[in-house]
Protein backbone atom coordinates (compact mmCIF):
# COMPACT_ATOMS: atom_id res chain seq x y z
CA UNK A 1 0.00 0.00 0.00
CA UNK A 2 3.00 2.30 0.89
CA UNK A 3 4.27 1.83 -2.62
CA UNK A 4 1.07 2.04 -4.94
CA UNK A 5 0.76 5.77 -2.69
CA UNK A 6 4.49 6.69 -3.23
CA UNK A 7 3.81 5.35 -7.20
CA UNK A 8 0.22 7.73 -7.52
CA UNK A 9 2.05 10.76 -5.94
CA UNK A 10 4.78 10.77 -7.96
CA UNK A 11 2.62 10.65 -11.59
CA UNK A 12 0.63 13.59 -9.89
CA UNK A 13 3.98 15.59 -9.08
CA UNK A 14 5.15 14.80 -12.68
CA UNK A 15 1.75 15.41 -14.83
CA UNK A 16 2.13 18.66 -12.12
CA UNK A 17 5.43 19.73 -13.69
CA UNK A 18 4.33 19.21 -16.86
CA UNK A 19 0.74 21.53 -16.55
CA UNK A 20 3.27 23.97 -14.71
CA UNK A 21 4.98 23.95 -18.14
CA UNK A 22 2.04 24.01 -20.45
CA UNK A 23 0.73 27.15 -18.57
CA UNK A 24 3.73 28.72 -18.87
CA UNK A 25 3.83 28.22 -22.71
CA UNK A 26 0.20 29.06 -23.28
CA UNK A 27 0.47 32.35 -21.24
CA UNK A 28 3.08 33.59 -23.73
CA UNK A 29 1.23 32.88 -27.03
CA UNK A 30 2.98 32.91 -30.09
CA UNK A 31 6.75 32.35 -28.58
CA UNK A 32 4.94 28.29 -27.65
CA UNK A 33 7.98 26.35 -27.03
CA UNK A 34 6.33 22.88 -28.85
CA UNK A 35 9.88 21.14 -28.40
CA UNK A 36 10.63 21.88 -24.48
CA UNK A 37 6.42 20.83 -23.67
CA UNK A 38 6.83 17.56 -25.67
CA UNK A 39 10.11 16.90 -23.56
CA UNK A 40 8.55 17.60 -20.27
CA UNK A 41 5.90 14.91 -21.51
CA UNK A 42 8.01 12.32 -22.96
CA UNK A 43 9.58 12.53 -19.58
CA UNK A 44 6.73 12.03 -17.56
CA UNK A 45 5.13 9.42 -19.95
CA UNK A 46 8.12 7.41 -18.89
CA UNK A 47 7.92 7.97 -15.40
CA UNK A 48 3.82 7.05 -15.30
CA UNK A 49 4.44 4.32 -17.86
CA UNK A 50 6.97 2.96 -14.53
CA UNK A 51 4.91 3.71 -12.09
CA UNK A 52 1.92 1.63 -13.27
CA UNK A 53 3.66 -1.28 -13.77
CA UNK A 54 5.51 -0.99 -10.12
CA UNK A 55 6.05 -4.24 -8.78
CA UNK A 56 6.45 -5.60 -5.01
CA UNK A 57 8.53 -8.96 -5.61
CA UNK A 58 6.68 -10.58 -8.39
CA UNK A 59 3.53 -8.87 -8.05
CA UNK A 60 1.80 -6.08 -9.91
CA UNK A 61 0.26 -3.38 -7.53
CA UNK A 62 -1.93 -2.07 -10.25
CA UNK A 63 -3.30 -5.26 -11.88
CA UNK A 64 -6.22 -6.32 -9.33
CA UNK A 65 -6.40 -9.42 -8.46
CA UNK A 66 -4.68 -10.15 -11.86
CA UNK A 67 -0.96 -9.68 -9.47
CA UNK A 68 0.91 -11.62 -11.81
CA UNK A 69 0.28 -10.31 -15.27
CA UNK A 70 1.69 -6.65 -16.32
CA UNK A 71 -1.02 -4.00 -16.11
CA UNK A 72 0.26 -1.54 -18.81
CA UNK A 73 2.23 -3.63 -21.56
CA UNK A 74 1.65 -2.27 -24.89
CA UNK A 75 2.51 1.39 -24.89
CA UNK A 76 3.62 0.93 -28.43
CA UNK A 77 0.12 0.36 -29.63
CA UNK A 78 -1.15 3.80 -27.69
CA UNK A 79 2.16 5.71 -28.90
CA UNK A 80 0.90 4.35 -32.70
CA UNK A 81 -2.88 5.25 -32.44
CA UNK A 82 -2.13 8.49 -30.88
CA UNK A 83 0.45 9.73 -33.61
CA UNK A 84 -2.51 8.50 -36.38
CA UNK A 85 -4.71 10.77 -34.60
CA UNK A 86 -2.68 13.81 -34.73
CA UNK A 87 -1.92 13.09 -37.99
CA UNK A 88 -5.96 13.20 -38.83
CA UNK A 89 -6.07 15.84 -37.28
CA UNK A 90 -3.18 17.81 -38.82
CA UNK A 91 -4.47 17.04 -42.32
CA UNK A 92 -8.17 18.16 -41.70
CA UNK A 93 -9.82 14.56 -41.31
CA UNK A 94 -10.98 15.40 -37.61
CA UNK A 95 -11.82 18.92 -36.18
CA UNK A 96 -10.56 19.89 -32.72
CA UNK A 97 -13.23 18.55 -31.07
CA UNK A 98 -12.90 15.17 -32.93
CA UNK A 99 -9.16 15.33 -32.19
CA UNK A 100 -10.07 15.24 -28.60
CA UNK A 101 -13.02 13.06 -28.76
CA UNK A 102 -10.83 10.36 -30.37
CA UNK A 103 -7.99 10.92 -27.64
CA UNK A 104 -10.77 10.64 -24.72
CA UNK A 105 -12.87 7.54 -26.19
CA UNK A 106 -9.40 5.47 -26.63
CA UNK A 107 -9.88 1.77 -25.24
CA UNK A 108 -7.81 0.17 -22.42
CA UNK A 109 -6.67 -1.70 -25.46
CA UNK A 110 -5.97 1.17 -27.72
CA UNK A 111 -4.36 2.68 -24.65
CA UNK A 112 -1.96 0.12 -23.91
CA UNK A 113 -3.23 -1.95 -21.14
CA UNK A 114 -3.12 -5.23 -20.62
CA UNK A 115 -6.82 -7.74 -21.64
CA UNK A 116 -6.37 -8.70 -17.47
CA UNK A 117 -7.44 -5.60 -16.48
CA UNK A 118 -11.20 -6.26 -17.65
CA UNK A 119 -11.81 -9.03 -16.11
CA UNK A 120 -9.83 -8.47 -12.91
CA UNK A 121 -11.27 -8.38 -9.11
CA UNK A 122 -10.46 -5.79 -6.64
CA UNK A 123 -7.79 -6.58 -3.54
CA UNK A 124 -8.46 -6.75 0.32
CA UNK A 125 -7.11 -7.31 3.60
CA UNK A 126 -8.57 -9.47 5.98
CA UNK A 127 -7.75 -7.42 8.84
CA UNK A 128 -10.40 -8.73 11.16
CA UNK A 129 -12.71 -11.21 11.58
CA UNK A 130 -15.58 -9.45 10.47
CA UNK A 131 -13.12 -6.18 8.08
CA UNK A 132 -11.99 -6.20 4.57
CA UNK A 133 -10.49 -3.16 3.86
CA UNK A 134 -10.09 -2.75 -0.21
CA UNK A 135 -6.93 -1.18 -1.20
CA UNK A 136 -7.65 -1.66 -5.18
CA UNK A 137 -6.61 0.84 -7.77
CA UNK A 138 -6.03 -0.15 -10.84
CA UNK A 139 -3.64 0.84 -14.11
CA UNK A 140 -6.53 1.73 -16.28
CA UNK A 141 -8.35 3.81 -13.58
CA UNK A 142 -9.99 7.02 -14.73
CA UNK A 143 -6.98 9.30 -13.80
CA UNK A 144 -3.72 6.88 -14.97
CA UNK A 145 -5.86 6.55 -17.88
CA UNK A 146 -6.46 10.10 -18.86
CA UNK A 147 -3.23 11.26 -17.67
CA UNK A 148 -0.97 8.75 -19.89
CA UNK A 149 -2.92 9.11 -23.00
CA UNK A 150 -3.46 13.41 -23.20
CA UNK A 151 0.18 13.24 -22.09
CA UNK A 152 1.03 10.99 -25.13
CA UNK A 153 -1.40 13.49 -27.95
CA UNK A 154 0.69 16.33 -25.85
CA UNK A 155 4.10 14.91 -26.79
CA UNK A 156 3.17 13.83 -30.49
CA UNK A 157 1.16 17.38 -31.34
CA UNK A 158 2.89 19.81 -33.46
CA UNK A 159 2.25 22.79 -34.42
CA UNK A 160 0.31 23.63 -37.88
CA UNK A 161 2.35 23.98 -41.03
CA UNK A 162 0.21 26.62 -42.39
CA UNK A 163 1.38 25.78 -45.89
CA UNK A 164 0.31 21.66 -45.34
CA UNK A 165 -1.05 21.52 -42.23
CA UNK A 166 -5.77 22.57 -41.87
CA UNK A 167 -5.89 23.51 -37.89
CA UNK A 168 -4.52 27.03 -37.56
CA UNK A 169 -2.66 28.88 -34.82
CA UNK A 170 -5.97 29.21 -32.54
CA UNK A 171 -7.22 25.70 -32.94
CA UNK A 172 -3.76 24.11 -32.07
CA UNK A 173 -4.01 26.36 -28.90
CA UNK A 174 -7.65 24.91 -28.65
CA UNK A 175 -5.74 21.58 -28.37
CA UNK A 176 -3.14 22.93 -26.22
CA UNK A 177 -6.11 24.27 -23.54
CA UNK A 178 -8.13 21.04 -23.80
CA UNK A 179 -5.27 18.72 -22.95
CA UNK A 180 -4.10 20.85 -20.48
CA UNK A 181 -7.59 20.49 -19.07
CA UNK A 182 -7.51 16.39 -19.53
CA UNK A 183 -4.22 16.03 -17.49
CA UNK A 184 -5.61 18.29 -14.48
CA UNK A 185 -8.81 16.16 -14.59
CA UNK A 186 -6.79 12.93 -14.36
CA UNK A 187 -4.39 14.68 -11.60
CA UNK A 188 -7.56 14.97 -9.55
CA UNK A 189 -8.95 11.49 -10.27
CA UNK A 190 -5.14 10.32 -9.06
CA UNK A 191 -5.63 12.36 -5.89
CA UNK A 192 -9.14 10.34 -5.44
CA UNK A 193 -7.27 6.66 -5.87
CA UNK A 194 -4.62 8.18 -3.35
CA UNK A 195 -7.30 9.61 -0.84
CA UNK A 196 -8.79 5.87 -1.00
CA UNK A 197 -4.95 4.19 -0.38
CA UNK A 198 -4.45 6.64 2.59
CA UNK A 199 -7.81 5.43 4.12
CA UNK A 200 -6.82 2.17 3.97
CA UNK A 201 -3.41 3.03 5.35
CA UNK A 202 -4.72 4.76 8.05
CA UNK A 203 -7.57 1.66 8.90
CA UNK A 204 -4.70 -0.96 8.67
CA UNK A 205 -2.92 1.00 11.11
CA UNK A 206 -5.76 1.48 13.43
CA UNK A 207 -6.83 -2.02 13.46
CA UNK A 208 -3.04 -2.98 14.07
CA UNK A 209 -2.98 -0.86 17.19
CA UNK A 210 -6.00 -2.35 18.44
CA UNK A 211 -4.37 -5.91 17.82
CA UNK A 212 -1.39 -4.52 19.74
CA UNK A 213 -3.27 -3.25 22.33
CA UNK A 214 -5.60 -6.49 23.02
CA UNK A 215 -2.42 -8.70 22.66
CA UNK A 216 -0.61 -6.63 25.78
CA UNK A 217 -3.81 -7.27 27.52
CA UNK A 218 -4.14 -11.04 27.38
CA UNK A 219 0.13 -11.30 27.66
CA UNK A 220 -1.09 -9.35 30.91
CA UNK A 221 -4.04 -11.28 32.10
CA UNK A 222 -1.53 -14.48 31.25
CA UNK A 223 1.37 -13.39 33.65
CA UNK A 224 -1.15 -12.49 36.39
CA UNK A 225 -2.70 -16.00 35.95
CA UNK A 226 0.86 -17.53 35.90
CA UNK A 227 2.06 -15.66 38.43
CA UNK A 228 -0.39 -16.06 40.69
CA UNK A 229 0.28 -16.92 44.46
CA UNK A 230 0.03 -20.66 44.99
CA UNK A 231 -1.39 -20.26 49.07
CA UNK A 232 -3.56 -17.37 48.04
CA UNK A 233 -4.96 -19.41 45.27
CA UNK A 234 -5.19 -22.55 47.79
CA UNK A 235 -7.21 -20.43 50.38
CA UNK A 236 -9.77 -19.12 48.04
CA UNK A 237 -10.93 -22.81 46.72
CA UNK A 238 -11.17 -23.88 50.23
CA UNK A 239 -13.23 -21.08 50.94
CA UNK A 240 -15.33 -21.30 47.80
CA UNK A 241 -15.36 -25.23 48.80
CA UNK A 242 -16.90 -24.31 51.93
CA UNK A 243 -19.40 -21.89 50.44
CA UNK A 244 -20.56 -24.71 48.34
CA UNK A 245 -20.88 -27.18 50.56
CA UNK A 246 -23.04 -24.96 52.83
CA UNK A 247 -24.96 -23.96 49.91
CA UNK A 248 -25.30 -27.76 48.98
CA UNK A 249 -26.60 -28.78 52.88
CA UNK A 250 -28.80 -26.06 52.89
CA UNK A 251 -30.52 -27.25 49.38
CA UNK A 252 -30.45 -30.51 50.71
CA UNK A 253 -32.26 -29.22 53.79
CA UNK A 254 -35.30 -27.37 52.13
CA UNK A 255 -35.73 -30.27 49.74
CA UNK A 256 -36.35 -32.57 52.74
CA UNK A 257 -39.19 -30.28 53.96
CA UNK A 258 -42.86 -30.37 53.43
CA UNK A 259 -46.31 -29.06 54.56
CA UNK A 260 -47.06 -32.45 55.69
CA UNK A 261 -43.98 -32.86 58.06
CA UNK A 262 -44.13 -29.22 59.27
CA UNK A 263 -48.29 -29.96 60.29
CA UNK A 264 -47.26 -33.39 62.26
CA UNK A 265 -44.23 -31.44 63.55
Amino acid sequence: IEQMDSALSENMKRAGNVLQALSVQLARGSDFDVSGIQAAAKTAIQIIEANMNAKVGDRYLFSGSEVGTKPYSNPSIAETGVQARVTDWLNGTVTTDDFMAGINGMTDSQSGFSASLQSTTKITARVDDNLEVDYTVLANSEGMKKTINSLRALANLKFPDETVDVPDKDQFFDAMNALYANIQSGVNAMRKDSTKIAAAAETLNVVATNHGNDSQNLQQILENTEAADTMDAVVKFQTLQTQLQASYQVTSTLSQLSLARYLAG
